[in-house]
């Protein structure tokens, strides 16, 4: 948290620090942020509940780290039959192996109507993603 919103050399600086977010005041000394959080549950994350607004008390809560690497901004959420969920959850409630519908929409530029439609068939590579140039 510290280091994404005020250490410019930080991988995350440009969409933390360099985009204004800042930690609150109170928050910069451990103790305190260790007596308003609590330690830190297994397999959770800190996440700000606004993502737009700063970190402190009010705004950050811990959440399983599934569920904050779905809220990312790279995640693409697709709506379908009146469901919104990330491809990745698709694919997992589907069965489907992980990118099998990501390359269905991104790289071959299917539908969502077919994309979501189309049984799962042959594979390239073994990796799990239909390719609709393979010979019969």
């Amino acid at each position: 948290m510290m280091q994404r919103c005020y250490y410019p050399s930080h991988y995350g600086y440009a969409y933390y620090g360099g985009e204004g977010i800042e930690v609150c005041p109170r928050w910069r000394t451990f103790s305190n942020f260790l007596a308003d959080m609590g330690e830190k549950p297994e397999g959770m994350s800190l996440e700000r509940v606004n993502s737009r607004r700063n970190y402190w008390a009010g705004n950050c809560i811990w959440v399983p780290k599934a569920q904050q690497q779905a809220n990312r901004r790279n995640c693409h959420q697709i709506t379908w039959n009146g469901r919104t969920m990330t491809i990745a959850a698709w694919e997992r409630e589907l069965g489907w192996r992980p990118n099998t519908l990501r390359c269905r929409l991104i790289r071959y530029s299917w539908s969502l109507e077919k994309a979501m439609t189309t049984p799962v068939g042959r594979t390239r590579r073994g990796q799990g993603v239909d390719s609709p140039d393979l010979p019969e």
